[in-house]
């Protein structure tokens, strides 16, 4: 019976030690996955654009809406954080009018997430869910889906008309009924790929959509008032 115990015993303590050295393993995983994250922060930081619209703030509204998204649909931690390195990546080079924004920046991708610890399969898997962002999108899995209901978190959010206003300042456009109406036809034809999104953000695009509407509406109605004048 002792020698029972015994062996139970040292059983016992051969787990705890393996669940020990599993745990620091683990902890010394995810300081490194920070560390990595703040170089990439750092390198965003410092090659975004300072556009009105696509700047640092866009990268990290993205990367946000991103890890709310990964949170809702319970992406794994390993997922998280290629999710996280692509949110912030994904205009990290941005030219307007460029036709290549997405290509040329998960080109950086695979040239620099090696040189701060990135796995290949790691940097390879950034690089793909940066290319879904490329209108019109066509995820083809879920991180993709997430960050393509990211990268337009915008057409669903309360400052919409903010946001919407800086685009313009951005294009050079001057405001009109023609961009008002521009902006609600895409807005229309917009959908969320995930049910988070969905549920986060489906409420106020439809609203978005009525006060577009309500916009266009007022425009053409002073329009008529002025043909009539």
């Amino acid at each position: 019976m002792i020698s029972c115990i015994t062996d139970y015993n040292n059983n016992q303590t051969t787990k705890d030690k393996s669940s020990v050295v599993l745990s620091l393993e683990q902890v010394a995983e995810e300081q490194s996955k920070e560390k990595r994250l703040g170089y990439v922060t750092d390198i965003v930081r410092c090659l975004m654009p300072q556009l009105p619209y696509h700047n640092f703030q866009h990268a990290m509204d993205v990367y946000s809406m991103a890890m709310t998204c990964a949170t809702l649909e319970r992406i794994s931690p390993d997922d998280r954080f290629i999710l996280a390195t692509a949110a912030m990546m994904h205009d990290v080079i941005f030219k307007l009018k460029a036709k290549d924004n997405e290509e040329r920046s998960a080109e950086l991708a695979r040239i620099y997430l090696p040189q701060i610890g990135y796995t290949k399969d790691q940097t390879e898997k950034v690089s793909r869910i940066v290319l879904a962002t490329k209108m019109p999108t066509n995820p083809k899995a879920l991180l993709e889906e997430i960050i393509c209901d990211s990268d337009v978190d915008n057409i669903g959010r309360d400052d919409f008309l903010a946001k919407n206003e800086l685009i313009r300042e951005e294009l050079g456009i001057p405001e009109s009924y023609e961009w008002y109406k521009e902006n609600l036809r895409f807005l229309k034809s917009q959908k969320f790929y995930t049910a988070s999104a969905r549920k986060y953000r489906g409420y106020g695009l439809e609203h978005n959509i009525k006060m577009l509407q309500d916009i266009c509406n007022d425009y053409r109605a002073d329009h008529d008032d002025i043909r009539r004048t």
